[in-house]
């Protein structure tokens, strides 16, 4: 239960739904001038960034494991292709969540050095969440069709 594939489709699911979830309290820090809400957001999105390296590891172990066969299961040509094409993503958005991470974090030394310009960090860092929860979702949408037949497209759909 405690391989690298189990911890991997366990924790990649952390960054993805908190990164979505803490859009709802910068949105009502935004709206409602809310400093308690803005800093769950900011404290939220910098956990979530703090994910990504344990999620990234356990992610090349898992691929590591699927492709020598150790995982115990044989992937098809059509899985191989989408290893490579989610491991490609994963690359990319990791880059894009450290940048929310950072921005949280300078988001919290603002509302503690610099308050008047709090609102304008968490817009910034409001975007940079939209822009990652999508980056994620596309991540993650190469990720399940290694090993779910029904969510690859119709003409690579192989038997495993």
């Amino acid at each position: 239960m405690f391989t690298p594939e189990h911890l991997h489709v366990a924790l990649n699911h952390a960054a993805l739904i908190g990164l979505a979830v803490a859009i709802i309290p910068l949105l009502i820090g935004l709206i409602r001038k809310d400093r308690g809400a803005l800093l769950s957001g900011l404290l939220i999105v910098l956990i979530c960034g703090l994910s990504i390296p344990v999620v990234m590891e356990t992610g090349e172990g898992a691929a590591e494991r699927l492709a020598t066969g150790e995982a115990g299961v044989q992937m098809d040509n059509g899985a191989a292709v989408f290893l490579e094409q989610h491991e490609e993503r994963a690359e990319v958005t990791a880059v894009f969540v450290y940048i929310a991470a950072a921005i949280a974090a300078i988001g919290l030394l603002i509302m503690r050095f610099a308050p008047a310009y709090q609102y304008n960090a968490a817009a910034v860092l409001l975007a940079a969440c939209i822009i990652c929860t999508a980056l994620l979702i596309w991540t993650a949408e190469a990720g399940g069709r290694i090993r779910h037949l029904e969510f690859r497209p119709a003409t690579s759909r192989a038997a495993p």
